[in-house]
C-alpha cells in the first residue's frame, strides 16, 4: 500500500461565464431602472405644469417637438396639398412666409 495522498483540486465556486452573465444582467437592470426613473420624473414634472391640459392633444409638446407635432398634424389632416402649406408657412414668421421643408428637419416624424 502506498501512503501517497491524492491532491484534491478545489472546486471553483463561481464560473467566469456566470460572472459575465450576472454582470450583464446587473447592467441591464440598472439601465432599466434609470430609464424608468427619468420617465417617471418627467411625467410627474409635466403633470404638475400649470399649462398641461390632457384634453389638448399637443399639450405634451414643447420647444422643437411642438413644431414637429404641428407639421405632422398638418400633413395628416390637410385637405389640400400639405407640402404646399409647408412651403409657405406664415405661422412661424408672420407676416413673412418660410419654406419649412428647406429650413427645418421635420421628416423624422413621418
Amino acid at each position: 500500500m502506498s501512503t501517497k495522498k491524492k491532491k484534491i483540486k478545489p472546486r471553483q465556486i463561481v464560473d467566469n461565464k456566470n460572472v459575465a452573465v450576472y454582470k450583464n444582467i446587473l447592467i441591464i437592470f440598472i439601465l432599466t431602472v434609470l430609464v424608468l426613473g427619468v420617465s417617471f420624473f418627467k411625467a410627474i414634472k409635466i403633470k404638475k405644469n400649470e399649462h398641461f391640459n390632457p384634453a389638448r392633444p399637443g399639450s405634451l409638446f414643447y420647444s422643437e417637438t411642438a413644431f414637429h407635432y404641428r407639421y405632422a398634424q398638418i400633413i395628416a389632416e390637410a385637405k389640400e396639398n400639405p407640402f404646399e402649406i409647408l412651403r409657405n408657412d406664415k405661422f412661424v414668421q408672420h407676416p413673412h412666409t418660410i419654406d419649412v421643408l428647406k429650413y427645418y428637419t421635420i421628416m423624422m416624424e413621418f
